[in-house]
């Protein structure tokens, strides 16, 4: 161990002497005998990782990354490069991280290697959010590894890069409608290639997503009992912890994952499934039945959710999704059930992930702040007096802003599924504190973003117990695509006209208080 921490340092300090160009410039590897070694060496990292064998992986990153210095570049080594830019990232390193990511994906380029680059692709695009990556770059990436990866025969790594990119675009709030034909469609692809690595996965969003778009009734008590080692029909055996994704116990992952899964089979596959392809569904079923139980304001469900995620040692997912879904509906749950309950440690929770999730976008980059701020704003409404209800709603509005600022040109308002919930907490909170007026103008949007990302659960919701919160008149003015409706500039000027929309609506025409207001968001360390 303390070898590779040498060697870590060592190319450290390395890359601090020697620019990307002169990494670039040098010449490629034409001896077959060091080819073979690159590729053998690319091959133990790949493996390595998969079976979480952190020696090994190490090891070979290691000696490719300084082979790659001495002899020069070529198509095996952008894995290594990807890796190095993992473990830098996790020592809070974006800087170094970025680069190492950026010099893997150009290394690809000038070798011709797209072809071999499905997982670098893949990994590349997890962690383009850490630097702040749009979500249409980020989604561009897994494109190009799928591309290339199919184009090559490289079936898995090609549908696992497809994958990704739909539970990325999920959770970036593209229309449910879209994301779930395209998790048919990318369920058919890999029955016709009799691909299954990721079924499992994908069949958490299929379970899930016609339930969100109206197709299905949800059924809570089968969302209540996911994941519960406790149910004696699942049967499931407690074994020995070692080596575990649990940090209590091990348990019997097929059965859990696959709790009323009628749909898991693919066609002419048998191979034993493992432990590892259960983890990640397992933490995507859960993500997606708290978001779920949030939604429908189910505390009580989302809290015994929230319990069995939390047995799982999530470290062993480093997804941004995982990073930052997780403490944003969490926090939300813990809030609804300190409401409900006054228990203090639904408070000590809230204010542990509103700590969690504001040190995530200070230094894992910004893409995550709108949650952050979701999470700080019903901390407030929590511990800020009524009387100083307007803090409260300022923070709200902070949330919205940024919500509908993670926007880009064929999106015209953000992240509109969390747009939408910010919206729906500050008019909740506002029908609390006794604001009916002002509620108005949040539940009406609110029930206008519910709608663009189609949500239709929660468009009938709102329709039903919120009706006369509802101006019709102020909804016959907003667009109801979230496609083609916004030409967006870069500048920040044409950023700060979008959030005082938004937050300068609220405060009025008092330009201190709104350009306050912007600087928090904006210019925040």
């Amino acid at each position: 161990v303390w070898n590779i921490i040498k060697e870590l340092i060592w190319i450290k300090m390395y890359f601090q002497r020697h620019s990307d160009e002169e990494i670039l410039s040098m010449p490629l590897i034409t001896d077959q005998k060091q080819l073979l070694s690159m590729r053998l060496l690319d091959q133990i990292v790949g493996y390595g990782v998969q079976a979480d064998q952190h020696i090994e992986f190490l090891v070979a990153m290691v000696k490719a990354v300084k082979r790659t210095v001495k002899y020069g570049i070529c198509k095996h080594a952008g894995l290594a490069f990807t890796f190095l830019s993992v473990v830098t990232l996790a020592q809070n390193d974006l800087k170094n991280a970025q680069r190492y990511a950026n010099l893997a994906m150009t290394i690809l380029d000038r070798t011709n290697g797209h072809g071999s680059g499905g997982l670098t692709y893949c990994v590349c695009a997890t962690l383009s959010r850490s630097w702040n990556a749009k979500a249409s770059q980020m989604i561009g990436l897994f494109h190009q590894g799928y591309h290339g990866s199919m184009g090559h025969g490289d079936l898995e790594s090609g549908l696992m890069c497809s994958y990704l990119s739909l539970v990325s675009s999920y959770h970036d709030g593209y229309p449910l409608q879209m994301v779930n034909t395209a998790f048919r469609a990318l369920t058919n692809e890999m029955n016709l290639y009799n691909v299954s690595s990721n079924i499992h996965g994908i069949n958490q969003f299929k379970k899930l997503l016609p339930v969100l778009i109206g197709e299905q009734v949800v059924d809570w008590e089968q969302i209540a009992l996911f994941g519960d080692t406790t149910t004696p029909s699942l049967a499931i055996p407690i074994r020995s912890a070692k080596n575990s994704f649990s940090s209590e116990q091990v348990v019997d992952w097929e059965q859990i994952a696959l709790f009323g899964d009628t749909t898991h089979t693919v066609t002419g596959n048998s191979d034993p499934i493992s432990e590892k392809q259960l983890f990640y569904p397992l933490i995507h079923g859960f993500m997606l039945r708290m978001q779920l139980s949030v939604l429908c304001s189910k505390f009580e469900v989302g809290d015994q959710l929230s319990k069995k995620l939390h047995k799982l040692n999530l470290q062993n997912d480093p997804s941004y999704e995982t990073l930052t879904v997780v403490p944003l509906y969490t926090g939300l749950v813990a809030a609804g059930r300190y409401r409900e309950t006054k228990n203090k440690k639904y408070m000590r929770q809230l204010r542990t992930m509103y700590k969690t999730s504001e040190k995530i976008w200070k230094t894992r980059g910004k893409c995550s702040m709108n949650r952050a701020l979701i999470v700080k704003a019903e901390y407030k409404s929590l511990t800020v007096p009524s009387k100083d209800w307007r803090r409260v709603k300022i923070a709200y509005d902070m949330a919205i802003a940024v919500s509908v600022e993670a926007g880009e040109p064929f999106k015209s308002c953000g992240q509109v599924h969390e747009a939408a919930l910010a919206c729906e907490l500050a008019g909740e909170y506002l029908l609390r504190v006794g604001r009916n007026e002002h509620a108005t103008k949040y539940i009406t949007r609110a029930y206008h973003f519910y709608k663009v990302w189609g949500a239709t659960i929660k468009v009938d919701q709102l329709k039903h117990q919120r009706a006369q919160y509802i101006d019709q008149r102020e909804l016959s003015g907003l667009p109801l695509s979230n496609q083609g409706n916004v030409t967006r500039k870069s500048s920040k000027v044409a950023s700060k006209s979008r959030a005082v929309e938004f937050v300068g609506a609220s405060l009025g025409d008092n330009a201190a208080e709104t350009d306050l207001a912007y600087s928090l968001v904006y210019d925040a360390p």
